[in-house]
């Protein structure tokens, strides 16, 4: 197979920023019930989109508790870092002519304001948010998306995600996926897994040569 395409999920896998989102949700859900629900029962949400975790938690309003929680996660910024050997990884790939892309449960507003400033943005050619599909993780809907931006086809896409749903919407969408297990909360969602970001040229490696 010829992985041109490596693309990327952004919460837990290039950015370390579980902390900023759980803690912010935590504090949204706070003023919407005045119980402060434990992280662990939130943790859940990670890989989901925030409509779709607000619904789960039966908030009322839930465009209201987004805008609400997109205000409350700047506060969190501070707690955000790209994991180590991300930038390096990417660089590499890009030298090795590879197109970067990401496939991100985020809204395209927080894309812009919490992953679009960060020096490792520029690396990415393609980026599909929520916004830009109506079927979400884990329906293959965000990677048919970036097939039909890019004209990429499936067997040349390799998807990186942390999420069992990250991992089903590769596999509905008949892309290879690996875990990116440098993220130490990723569970065995898959056999292949990724302990490091280098770890990624042992799959796709002398395909870009």
């Amino acid at each position: 197979m010829n992985y041109t395409h490596i693309v990327f999920d952004i919460d837990g896998t290039l950015l370390d920023n579980a902390e900023a989102l759980i803690t912010s949700l935590q504090e949204v859900m706070k003023e919407e019930t005045d119980r402060l629900i434990p992280k662990e029962e939130l943790a859940f949400s990670m890989g989901m989109t925030g409509e779709d975790t607000l619904r789960r938690l039966q908030v009322k309003d839930v465009e209201r508790s987004m805008k609400r929680w997109i205000e409350l996660l700047a506060n969190y910024n501070h707690l955000v870092k790209v994991y180590d050997g991300i930038e390096e990884l990417l660089k590499e790939l890009k030298r090795q002519g590879c197109h970067l892309g990401i496939v991100s449960s985020k809204p395209r507003e927080v894309y812009k304001n919490d992953f679009a400033p960060l020096p490792i943005a520029a690396y990415f050619e393609t980026v599909v948010c929520a916004d830009d599909t109506t079927e979400h993780k884990p329906n293959a809907a965000p990677l048919l998306k970036y097939m039909e931006l890019t004209g990429a086809k499936a067997e040349e896409i390799f998807y990186v995600g942390d999420s069992d749903y990250d991992r089903q919407c590769a596999y509905n969408a008949d892309i290879e996926f690996a875990a990116a297990a440098w993220n130490p909360k990723v569970a065995a969602i898959t056999l292949m897994q990724l302990r490091e970001p280098n770890d990624l040229f042992d799959y796709v490696y002398e395909e870009i040569m």
